[in-house]
């Protein structure tokens, strides 16, 4: 398949999308007539029975994603979906169904079913019990029984308990830990993935993308765990559902709130504090949910800051969601997400006469909001609806006022500066759901998508007295605005007995300044059993990204990184990407080993100019300081997870390279991508001691970063005097003298290699109707010093020395959690 872009005037719109509109159409038309064709049950199936229902948490009413459905005597089986819904078409008379999900007890249920039924079925957790022996695997991560590769399901309690930075629970750290996931620098919260960037992540929260994941310049991630039930990471193999990234999709969903009882929760932590909250509105029929998160030391130590000097450093979030039952076919769900980090300062000084007011602050967050509707067209169809929106902002702000203490003659000045910018994404999508017989599961849909970009917009204002003020904008302040048009057709299908696919394809169009994009995106996941507990995959995928980050090479996620759009002059970025492996379960199904090789190249990524960096670009001239260029990355993933049991956890291995070529960069010469790993490794484990007592421990190392380093130097004249405190200035006959510094290969060295290993334990405690837990961590436990950033310094002989800067050393935390 292959991508175009065509250019369009403003009056030839219609006429001139025609061709491509009705091909779309027809091509839609021709898939759901596809799909109708796979519904038409074939003759010796007509008898069949459908089963289909919601599978719930007894306790609370929370529908349990991924849980498994299987009927014993034919082996045939079903997965719920994001919403709790499952559809099993079986032969009728004697049905026993095994109903399965990680954490709860088994349910089987035996029928004599004559006709499609429609069945609920409700799990109890599992109680734990010092000698109990868990042997099911959890639901979703078993990998020999999905057709899709590359993804893994994470536990989110798994993720609650895990030792992390600062003793925060943190999804996206943990994520890091995977296979094929790099971070950026030590501490940091950024993904890339396969030797892909940070901006190709599509990151959902209840399938509403964030565009910026991170606190407090990327140490932290916005995303609360108390908050979220599921987490789905998909590293290749995409299916056809998904679009519009290149490396990876982290799919999340939120809870929906108990809707049996009031339950809550409050945790207090070194860094921040934080609560949830969730009953019934109307028992067994509606319910909500409310969790917050903030620091609290800027509130400890604003009280004691001088009057005349204020500021400090925080952040928060808010996730707030709502469900209600309407029938026993809809369901409507409205979720909300808002978070922000603040870091600002005032103060007040005179001197000479005069008093000067200072005040500057930089905050950035987002805004996202889902309104969800599902509906249940029959047994074996499921649709749901969706409306999103997404927001992400920066602003910088800075104003310096000037007052004379005299007041005759009175004077005043005034200097007032203000940076912003945002991108805002409005969608429209509906998906269906097609079950028509065990051999065929359907999935096809659509999505309208508005996206707007305010690249940069910086503003000033000076005052000098009673004059009018000057008001001057550097950048425009008008929005430019792009449309996606996309649908999609997959169908996860048994070729014959030993031989599984999932086969789609994934249509789009982007439509932005009278310059139109298309792709056509063809995906394939093919698994071959070999054995009840051993399968051969493959898979191939083509993606397309109409949106680029202009971000900083350092690894860190800076509130200054930009998001743009696709133009005519920096198209979108493309990908294939090719995989296969092995996986293999032993144990009784507590085990799960995955061995998958991959490749992928990447067209149109962008990077810097020589001698540009993000402090540079602003809204209107980003394009003419970035180069595109070609990328590809390839390697092997080893997975070995330990499911259930006292013990749980995984083991995770990389071997990788990465690369990228510009024509206008190192020569036109391959260079290595600066987040390129040669080996990663990774540990992560849990064992409950005793039913009171937990212990977690995480090990990671990974080879260290490459890095653009200068080779030599030589003084070059400097005109003007020397800045103070300059280290790299000397004279040579009076003349002032400044290092030119002399670069080699790009990325051609490299850091050391960094490793480190965190600890912690969880202390329970039970009353009669509390729950408390006290968590205690460290953070890096060796005192590993792993190097954050490099500093240049000059010898007394004038050689160049790069020493290396440690940031994260041993970190003690500690946290108090009460639940009710």
């Amino acid at each position: 398949m292959s991508y175009s872009r065509s250019r369009i005037g403003p009056l030839a719109a219609c006429d001139g999308h025609w061709p491509l509109v009705k091909w779309r159409v027809q091509s839609l038309l021709l898939a759901i007539a596809g799909a109708a064709v796979f519904a038409v049950p074939a003759p010796a199936q007509q008898a069949a029975v459908t089963i289909s229902g919601f599978i719930t948490d007894a306790e609370s009413g929370e529908s349990l994603v991924s849980a498994t459905v299987y009927e014993a005597n034919t082996g045939t089986g079903a997965v719920a979906n994001q919403y709790g819904f499952y559809s099993l078409t079986v032969p009728p008379d004697s049905v026993r169904l095994v109903v399965q999900h990680l954490g709860y007890e088994t349910a089987v249920i035996r029928m004599r079913p004559s006709a499609d039924v429609k069945r609920d079925i409700s799990l109890r957790a599992r109680a734990v019990a010092l000698d109990a022996i868990d042997v099911i695997a959890p639901a979703g991560t078993d990998y020999v029984d999905q057709t899709l590769m590359s993804t893994i399901k994470l536990p989110v309690e798994q993720v609650r308990k895990l030792p992390v930075l600062l003793g925060e629970t943190d999804i996206i750290k943990t994520i890091q830990l995977l296979p094929g996931v790099q971070s950026g620098v030590e501490g940091a919260s950024g993904l890339y993935v396969r030797g892909g960037g940070p901006d190709q992540n599509l990151v959902l929260l209840d399938g509403t993308p964030v565009y910026n994941t991170n606190h407090l310049f990327g140490f932290l991630s916005v995303f609360n765990g108390d908050a979220i039930k599921d987490i789905t990471l998909i590293k290749g193999g995409f299916p056809a559902r998904y679009g519009g990234r290149l490396s990876s999709v982290v799919d999340m969903t939120m809870k929906e709130g108990n809707l049996k009882k009031f339950s809550g929760k409050g945790v207090i932590g070194l860094v921040s504090t934080r609560f949830t909250l969730e009953g019934p509105i109307k028992k067994d029929r509606a319910s909500f949910l409310i969790s917050g998160r903030r620091t609290i030391y800027d509130l400890l130590i604003y009280p004691f800051l001088p009057s005349d000097s204020k500021g400090g450093l925080y952040f928060f979030d808010l996730n707030a969601k709502a469900n209600y039952i309407v029938s026993d076919r809809d369901r409507v769900y409205l979720s909300f997400y808002s978070g922000g980090t603040h870091f600002g300062s005032r103060g007040k000084s005179s001197r000479s006469g005069y008093t000067d007011e200072n005040r500057w602050s930089l905050g950035w967050g987002n805004v996202t909001g889902t309104l969800r509707w599902n509906h249940v067209f029959g047994p074996r169809v499921f649709a749901n609806t969706s409306v999103g929106y997404s927001r992400y902002g920066l602003e910088v702000f800075m104003k310096t006022a000037r007052s004379s203490v005299a007041p005759n003659p009175p004077a005043s000045a005034l200097h007032r500066l203000r940076y912003s910018t945002d991108i805002q994404d409005l969608s429209l999508s509906s998906d269906v759901e097609l079950a028509p017989n065990p051999r065929h599961y359907v999935r096809l849909g659509g999505a309208f998508n508005l996206q707007s970009f305010h690249p940069g917009v910086l503003q000033e204002r000076l005052q000098d007295g009673d004059a009018a003020p000057v008001d001057t904008s550097l950048s425009a302040e008008e929005a430019m605005r792009g449309v996606t048009l996309a649908a999609y057709v997959e169908d996860d299908m048994q070729i014959f007995g030993r031989l599984q696919a999932n086969i789609g394809v994934r249509a789009a169009a982007f439509l932005i300044d009278g310059t139109r994009f298309t792709s056509v995106e063809p995906r394939v996941g093919l698994r071959f059993r070999l054995s009840t507990n051993t399968v051969l995959k493959a898979s191939y995928a083509r993606m397309q990204q109409n949106v680029h980050l202009l971000a900083g090479s350092n690894g860190l996620s800076l509130p200054t990184d930009l998001w743009v759009s696709a133009t005519r002059d920096v198209p979108p970025q493309k990908a294939w990407q090719a995989a296969a492996g092995l996986a293999y379960r032993f144990g009784q199904r507590r085990y799960n080993v995955t061995l998958e090789g991959y490749y992928k190249e990447m067209r149109d990524v962008i990077d810097y100019r020589d001698g540009e960096h993000y402090f540079s670009v602003t809204g209107e001239d980003w394009e003419g300081k970035i180069a595109s260029g070609r990328g590809s990355s390839y390697g092997a993933e080893l997975f070995v997870q330990r499911a259930a049991g006292r013990l749980t956890g995984w083991v995770g291995y990389t071997l990788s390279w990465s690369d990228r070529t510009f024509a206008e960069l190192n020569r036109g010469k391959t260079f290595p991508f600066a987040h390129d790993r040669r080996h990663d490794a990774s540990v992560a484990v849990t064992y409950r001691l005793r039913p009171r007592m937990e212990l977690s421990a995480s090990w990671v190392y990974g080879t260290g970063r490459s890095v653009w380093l200068p080779t030599g130097h030589f003084p070059v004249q400097q005109h003007g005097p020397a800045p103070p405190g300059a280290l790299s200035l000397h004279t040579v006959s009076g003349i002032l003298l400044k290092n030119a510094y002399i670069y080699g290969p790009r990325n051609s060295s490299r850091l050391p290699a960094e490793h480190r290993l965190d600890l912690a334990v969880h202390l329970h405690r039970e009353g009669r109707r509390t729950r408390r837990t006290l968590s205690l961590g460290v953070y890096n436990a060796y005192n590993r010093k792993n190097p954050f950033v490099l500093r240049l310094e000059e010898e007394q002989d004038g050689s160049l020395v790069f020493k290396k800067i440690s940031v994260f050393q041993l970190i003690p935390s500690v946290s108090y959690q009460i639940s009710f």
